[in-house]
């Protein structure tokens, strides 16, 4: 319960902002809406809630489910061009 986060809009509409966890299972979701005057329900109501990936998590999660084989290449291509440029970087910043 976070008390003050709904904002009303024209006496009938809201917004309400709510952080979702990061391990939140992708599919159809239910929002329970409640409506409360003087701490008391007057009335509630459901609304569907669709968690989907999107944009770089989407394509990358398609690219390994789809194509495991470029995604492993791409993630060696990855780790090798990491390495190449990161050891001259850390070579630079040792002591001695």
């Amino acid at each position: 319960m976070d008390e003050g986060s709904v904002r009303i809009f024209d006496d009938n509409l809201f917004r309400a902002d709510i952080r979702l966890p990061s391990n939140l299972i992708e599919g159809d979701h239910r929002a329970r809406i409640f409506l409360v005057r003087d701490g008391r329900v007057i009335d509630s109501d459901q609304a569907p809630i669709r968690v989907r990936k999107v944009g770089l998590e989407r394509w990358l999660y398609r690219l390994a489910i789809e194509r495991p084989f470029r995604y492993g290449l791409m993630s060696l291509a990855i780790a090798m061009a990491a390495g190449r440029l990161g050891s001259p970087a850390f070579r630079a910043i040792r002591p001695g």
